[in-house]
């Protein structure tokens, strides 16, 4: 199936977000190393999706669907508006 050219598209601070968590894990982890990967693979799993989905999402090249935007937003306990913004073409 191709795939459908969207008159907008979505620009996020999902990777600031991740390395924040990542620090945050480094932390309670009393400085033992974490890889971003892990982070990534949790979030991906509290989505319901999978770590190449969140890749994806956080390169660009994947726009979420609104059920996977929240449920990212409610891992970081935070607002859509804080990850995602809208931006026409």
């Amino acid at each position: 199936m191709p795939r459908t050219i969207l008159p907008y598209r979505t620009t996020n601070t999902l990777s600031a977000m991740l390395n924040l968590r990542k620090a945050q894990l480094i932390k309670e982890r009393e400085g033992y190393r974490v890889l971003i990967r892990e982070v990534e693979e949790e979030l991906a799993l509290f989505c319901g999706i999978s770590r190449e989905g969140i890749v994806a999402i956080k390169r660009g090249t994947n726009q979420p669907s609104l059920a996977v935007a929240m449920r990212i937003c409610e891992y970081f306990n935070c607002e859509v508006e804080n990850i995602f913004s809208l931006n026409k073409n």
